[in-house]
């Protein structure tokens, strides 16, 4: 994670709707757009999916066949280190189109009350949930949860092209078809997202 930790990188709200070498986001005239300019390290952890419907105890474990324990007892690692760094810990609950949200998974360290649903699998398809990054300063994401090939994966390759500099550790991402996440891996890779094993 040295790599990580160490880029001094921030985004900042801009007027002018371009980012170089990038195309502007779909909400850029409500949000003005992501430009990458040099400044003060601003990371934030972004804990995505970590419900009771998909990897708690109760969960339908032939569709979501995590190692749920050794999963949270890896992300609750991640989120000691930023605690301890006074960096953000943001929660995102998946909403989908069910009336009822499914509650954090049990055993998950919740250390902020920071939390937001998606109803869509990537977390940016949530304006409240950019504008905070933006107002925040916080450009450096790593992304944590539930499914690589799915909501983690999306939100990667979303927050990527959004201009975030986006890092996954694949020891806290849980994935159920390991042959489909090379590809999905590779679209990561291609959008600009650094992946640690």
């Amino acid at each position: 994670m040295a790599a990580f930790l160490s880029a001094p990188l921030t985004l900042q709200p801009q007027a002018a709707c371009a980012i170089p070498g990038n195309s502007p986001p779909a909400n850029c005239a409500k949000f003005h757009a992501f430009v990458v300019i040099e400044g003060e390290d601003m990371k934030a952890l972004i804990v995505i999916d970590m419900q009771e419907d998909y990897t708690g105890q109760k969960r339908n474990q032939k569709r979501y066949p995590y190692d749920s324990m050794q999963l949270i007892k890896s992300i609750n690692a991640r989120i000691t280190n930023y605690e301890q760094h006074t960096n953000s810990v943001i929660y995102i609950k998946n909403k989908g189109k069910s009336a009822q949200i499914s509650a954090l998974v049990e055993g998950l360290n919740v250390v902020s009350d920071l939390c937001f649903t998606k109803e869509k699998a990537s977390c940016f398809s949530n304006p409240e949930f950019i504008s905070y990054l933006i107002e925040n300063n916080l450009s450096q994401l790593e992304l944590a949860g539930v499914d690589g090939n799915y909501c983690v994966g999306m939100s990667a390759i979303d927050g990527a092209k959004k201009g975030f500099d986006i890092h996954i550790s694949l020891s806290c991402v849980g994935i159920v078809n390991d042959d489909k996440f090379q590809t999905t891996k590779e679209k990561m890779l291609k959008a600009g997202v650094q992946i640690y094993d």
